[in-house]
């Protein structure tokens, strides 16, 4: 009688429901194995698909993947959330197969990528920028992901740490950020410097170069004075002016 009723349960749900809605991150019908394109991924990335969960009468509460890919997923209402992660060694054209499955319902799907690198593209907003000796001087930047999975990227600057304050942000599939990296130098000057973003999934980095024009200030000036240095003179005459004053 069991064997009957699992036979009907499966005729019920198969008459009902004939393929697995995926919404992100392409809209697509999907089932029995069929395939469609996620589209390019950078190596590490992580991509997460969302689709419904099947017939009302025995919803999707698992999921597995072909091939032993990390994954993991969750339910939420009345979608699924698989999240798999691109091996940092994979390259080229491939597929995965995702199982959706229930009590007795189960579906089943392909999904293509191609696996590429050099899919962040990194800018700063402005090649000059300016501001004050002494003064946190932000540097603001673009990164853009044109990958289909989400990653995290830290951007840097070849300054020594303490006079560098890096950004660390993560980022959607196909979205973009504007990180800020903060300059403080102590010294008035024009100073090229090298801004890295790098793909903490990948390990991918990119480079572009910016300047910086560090102003002098009264203030810093007196810092340097504190410290023995030579100074900028038209900023040394007042500031050892109102030193004498104070004294």
């Amino acid at each position: 009688m069991r064997y009957l009723t699992v036979f009907a349960a499966l005729l019920m749900l198969s008459s009902c429901h004939a393929a697995v809605q995926v919404f992100w991150p392409t809209g697509a019908e999907a089932g029995g194995g069929s395939s469609f394109y996620l589209g390019k991924v950078a190596p590490g990335h992580a991509v997460t698909i969302i689709t419904d969960r099947g017939p009302e009468e025995d919803p999707y509460t698992g999921a597995d993947i072909t091939p032993d890919w990390r994954m993991s997923y969750r339910v939420s209402g009345d979608r699924m959330y698989i999240k798999f992660h691109v091996p940092e060694d994979e390259r080229g054209a491939k597929q995965v197969c995702i199982e959706l499955y229930g009590e007795y319902s189960r579906e089943s799907f392909c999904p293509s990528m191609l696996v590429s690198p050099d899919l962040i593209d990194f800018y700063v907003q402005r090649n000059v920028v300016e501001g004050p000796a002494g003064e946190e001087i932000p540097i603001k930047t673009l990164v853009k992901n044109a990958s289909a999975g989400d990653t995290a990227v830290r951007v840097s600057c070849t300054l020594e740490e303490k006079y560098c304050r890096q950004a660390e942000v993560k980022i959607r599939a196909g979205n973009m950020v504007q990180p800020e990296v903060g300059v403080v130098y102590p010294f008035p000057g024009i100073y090229k410097l090298r801004l890295v973003a790098e793909d903490l999934k990948s390990g991918e980095t990119d480079v572009v170069e910016a300047q910086v024009v560090v102003r002098p200030t009264l203030k810093n000036s007196m810092r340097v004075l504190n410290w023995g240095l030579p100074v900028y003179f038209p900023l040394a005459l007042p500031a050892l002016a109102i030193t004498s004053l104070v004294r």
